[in-house]
């Protein structure tokens, strides 16, 4: 948290719900100009209409530059409980991206890239079969249901399907390289 003349505003990663996240990068995704998407964020995060309008370049720098200085460590959270049901990502030792996920997480990238259809994909819950997985009702819900929770979980597990995924596919779609 950081105080924003005696607002105290989420300022990390740690600190926002996944639909806070995704909202945030929407908005930073968009086309529109700098300043604006950051205003919005600030909006997004709470910050009152007065605070921003009193706000001068030096301070506004100042919580941009903290927004976007977030260092996250890369742990994979493998298993979390709502509502008495438990959300598991892998067994085993290791997250590894199954080629099912894949082309589900391939739809979600090119449809609407929401790290919460991400989260659903990924975590399943352990008393249901993959079919009742991977059902498009049950990944919808689970989505809305993931939005509270916090957006540090996802993180991790999307720089590795952006590592492993995404610039593997940009390579075999024609491009030269996978860097």
């Amino acid at each position: 948290m950081i105080n924003v003349k005696g607002y105290e505003m989420k300022s990390s990663l740690t600190e926002w719900t996944l639909g806070e996240y995704e909202k945030i990068s929407k908005v930073l995704s968009s086309d529109d100009d700098y300043i604006d998407k950051y205003i919005s964020v600030l909006e997004i995060l709470g910050v009152p209409n007065d605070i921003l309008d009193s706000l001068n370049d030096d301070e506004f720098f100042e919580i941009v530059e903290k927004i976007v200085d977030n260092n996250l460590d890369k742990i994979y959270l493998k298993e979390f409980e709502i509502d008495g049901y438990t959300y598991r990502a892998y067994e085993g030792d290791n997250y590894i991206l199954g080629v099912r996920d894949m082309a589900r997480i391939e739809n979600v990238i090119k449809n609407d890239f929401a790290p919460s259809k991400l989260m659903a994909v990924i975590f399943k819950r352990t008393d249901l079969t993959n079919t009742e997985h991977y059902d498009k009702a049950h990944l919808e819900y689970k989505a809305k249901l993931f939005k509270d929770l916090n957006a540090s979980i996802i993180i991790p597990y999307i720089l590795l399907i952006e590592e492993k995924m995404v610039k593997k596919l940009v390579y075999l779609n024609g491009e030269n390289t996978a860097s």
